[in-house]
């Protein structure tokens, strides 16, 4: 241990750092003639004061300091500028993608962020807080009151982590940035935590779930204790809550610890090593496991390095409405990976998926992960493949070709086509052919926000609504393709074919006289008017035989 001398009062805890974690040394007062000796024993894996009460004791947290910090931005909105560093995967470049290909965002779920609070009054996080808001309510745990409010002189550490999930920004955007946030603060000023506050805070997860608009599918725990193991230490009490928020389906990320280099052997921190949670790991911008990340066979290994999100508008001076710094931890893989679920959450709600829980997502995630070999302890670990994993869920039944368009058969009127348009530039074809002449008409009906559109190769399509319409030829065989012009979503489309004998053509006329036609059944007459105005037809039956007239517009539609 080094020795060195820092000024003391005595209304405070002295906090510095020692290779086997953190200690915390007694209030005092330096005197002149004798210092005071503090003594110290080996406790499950951590130093604590022998003058300190052991029984029922935990360790203190650490606030899962970056490993490496690397400032990035600290500029007002209006004002950004960025130093070049390490380019890790961002956020925003995973939520691109997904906006992208899907428009998924994770909307209509909660996260809760248990941390140091969220600083809420950024326009990247909502501006505000409560019912309303972005982030919609929460609890300080620490200082025992519902404002979470990221403030303290140690805080900025749960405002990053929470806009890694969810910032809604142009440059800087969340992994799911259409998610709602709950901040739990259980850190005080001074950057001390306990187990005790994180063990309240996840039951206020259990007893509010559904307490707001949208419900919490997913916790972060970007935190951890001194400890390197893989199953949980003899003084672990958070294992009952974990357990409960498990089986009421809530994904629980946490992050795997940033002591690699110290123990040099894999294992996990607390509560990363809960059987109850899903532990993730850093990789760095080439996809290769951090040097400083812990690690077990379990983690999920997330982009952790110089990675840019939103801090409180107070760190490192005051101003901007948004502010941005880029760190570096397994602490910003965690929430990497909590917004990632809350997209296959969603996309497995989209695809009509009922039951979800962590162990589904995380079998997901781990399924469609790519193998990165780690030279440190000869192992492969799993790295998530966001895009894999999603084209995993939503699964496109239908060719997205004309050459190789999905055979309809034969049609005849009555048919039904059921499909999807999960990517938003899907294109689904189709191939049939009508077995009479006359209009064929698709009536559609579609889900989400898809906007369908419909295009017969060859053929002018006439719209109505959700309603396509457009001449067939018997025996003749046509080529369509359904898109959405925004959004996706699922469709259902009903084949109806309106037949007839074929027109007889009158072309274009101001008048005209037909005399002794004869008719049997039905008959059908075309022709355009040469001029706007008022259409008169009269006809007179003959042998007392009733005549019944309609007529049609161009879109085949009847006019009244």
């Amino acid at each position: 241990m080094m020795a060195g001398s820092t000024a003391a009062r005595s209304d405070e805890p002295l906090w510095f750092a020692c290779r086997a974690g953190w200690i915390t040394m007694p209030r005092f007062r330096q005197e002149s003639s004798e210092q005071r000796r503090a003594r110290f024993e080996q406790f499950e894996q951590r130093l604590v004061m022998t003058g300190q009460p052991l029984a029922g004791l935990l360790p203190e947290m650490e606030l899962a300091a970056p490993a490496i910090t690397q400032q990035v931005i600290v500029q007002p909105l209006n004002n950004v500028s960025t130093t070049q560093t390490n380019q890790a995967v961002s956020p925003t470049t995973a939520a691109a993608q997904v906006g992208a290909q899907y428009g998924f965002d994770g909307a209509g779920q909660t996260v809760a962020i248990i941390d140091s609070g969220i600083a809420w009054n950024l326009h990247a996080l909502g501006g505000g807080f409560g019912p309303g808001h972005r982030v919609v309510g929460g609890w300080d745990f620490a200082d025992n009151d519902a404002n979470p409010f990221d403030s303290g002189a140690a805080g900025y550490h749960g405002t990053h982590v929470a806009g890694i999930v969810a910032s809604q920004h142009d440059r800087f955007q969340g992994v799911s940035s259409g998610v709602d946030l709950v901040g739990l603060r259980v850190f005080n000023d001074q950057g001390q935590g306990n187990l005790e506050w994180v063990k309240q805070a996840l039951q206020w997860v259990s007893d509010n779930r559904t307490a707001f608009e949208n419900p919490i599918t997913t916790v972060v725990m970007s935190l951890g204790t001194h400890w390197n193991d893989f199953t949980p230490p003899e003084w672990a009490n958070l294992e009952s809550q974990l357990a409960q928020l498990k089986g009421e389906g809530i994904f629980i990320s946490v992050a795997a610890g940033n002591s690699f280099q110290e123990f040099q052997t894999p294992g996990l921190s607390y509560p990363a090593v809960s059987q109850h949670v899903v532990p993730v790991a850093s990789h760095d911008a080439n996809g290769n496991m951090s040097q400083f990340s812990q690690r077990a066979d379990r983690v999920l290994v997330a982009p952790g390095e110089s990675i840019p999100s939103t801090i409180p508008n107070n760190l490192f001076g005051t101003g901007g409405v948004n502010r941005f710094m880029g760190m570096s931890g397994t602490s910003m893989a965690a929430p990497f990976v909590a917004g990632t679920s809350a997209l296959l959450r969603q996309a497995k709600e989209f695809m009509g998926v009922e039951e979800i829980n962590q162990d589904v997502i995380y079998q997901q995630l781990k399924n469609t992960a790519d193998q990165i070999y780690d030279a440190a302890t000869g192992s492969y670990y799993r790295r998530i493949n966001l895009e894999a994993a999603l084209a995993s869920i939503v699964v496109d039944l239908d060719d997205n070709t004309p050459q190789t368009a999905t055979q309809v058969g034969s049609v005849e009127g009555g048919e039904r086509i059921i499909g999807t348009i999960g990517k938003l530039d899907d294109i689904d074809y189709f191939r049939f052919s009508a077995t009479q002449s006359g209009v064929m008409k698709f009536s559609i009906e579609a889900t989400h926000q898809l906007a369908p559109v419909i295009e017969v190769l060859g053929s002018n399509v006439t719209r109505e609504g959700n309603k396509f319409s457009f001449e067939v030829q018997a025996g003749t065989e046509y080529v369509f393709s359904m898109a959405s012009s925004d959004g996706n979503g699922h469709y259902t489309i009903d084949f109806d074919l309106q037949t007839g004998p074929p027109p007889i053509q009158w072309g274009a006329i101001s008048s005209r006289l037909v005399a002794n036609q004869q008719i049997s059944g039905e008959a059908n007459y075309q022709f355009q008017a040469t001029q706007n105005g008022v259409l008169t037809i009269q006809t007179n039956g003959h042998d007392n035989r009733s005549l019944t007239l309609e007529l049609y517009n161009a879109q085949h539609q009847l006019v009244s």
